[in-house]
């Protein structure tokens, strides 16, 4: 009746197709520049920055204690050190091309920190973060996933991952972060 259709292929041609309608909408030179500076933050030197703030700020925005905050923090650092492990072996063993390596004429608008593109390590690394932060920080936590996607949905507008990237990177994160989101309970 229908012919075999590769789960794989159905991706592919998803990913080809969102990859060309969002890299179809131009933005003006001054937004694409600042959106540029904005998609920086999410390369990972934040969150030693953030969970001081946390350490610190926590028991005044929070209303948890020293200790709890600590806690809190020591977690989601740990998350993302997991994420970054984790995201080291699969992009490694995946070794999947970027779309500015496969797509004629396409050229990557950011610099792409590593050379692979599955998963993306700014949305795995910053979700499990957020993830492991939710329980304790529900609207900080929610916020920190809405910055790990945009971040990611800006690298495919960039042209340096394909929106399968992103997903991936999101659902590796939920695996990794789940073991210290349980911890935060």
């Amino acid at each position: 009746m229908f012919p075999f259709v590769s789960p794989l292929g159905i991706v592919a041609r998803l990913d080809l197709r969102f990859h060309g309608w969002i890299r179809s909408r131009k933005l003006s030179p001054r937004v694409a520049a600042a959106l540029k500076r904005y998609v920086r933050i999410g390369d990972g030197w934040i969150w030693p920055v953030a969970a001081l703030r946390v350490l610190v700020a926590g028991p005044l925005l929070f209303g948890e204690s020293l200790a709890e905050n600590a806690r809190a923090a020591a977690l989601a650092l740990a998350a993302g050190v997991a994420a970054l492990v984790v995201y080291e072996i699969v992009k490694h063993t995946a070794k999947r091309k970027r779309p500015s390596d496969e797509i004629p004429g396409d050229v990557a608008e950011v610099p792409p920190l590593d050379k692979y593109g599955f998963p993306s390590g700014h949305v795995m690394n910053n979700m499990a973060v957020a993830l492991a932060l939710a329980v304790r920080f529900p609207a900080l936590g929610g916020a920190i996933a809405l910055l790990a996607l945009s971040w990611g949905i800006l690298r495919v507008y960039f042209g340096v991952h394909y929106l399968s990237d992103v997903v991936g990177g999101a659902v590796l994160a939920a695996l990794v972060a789940l073991p210290f989101f349980l911890l935060n309970l």
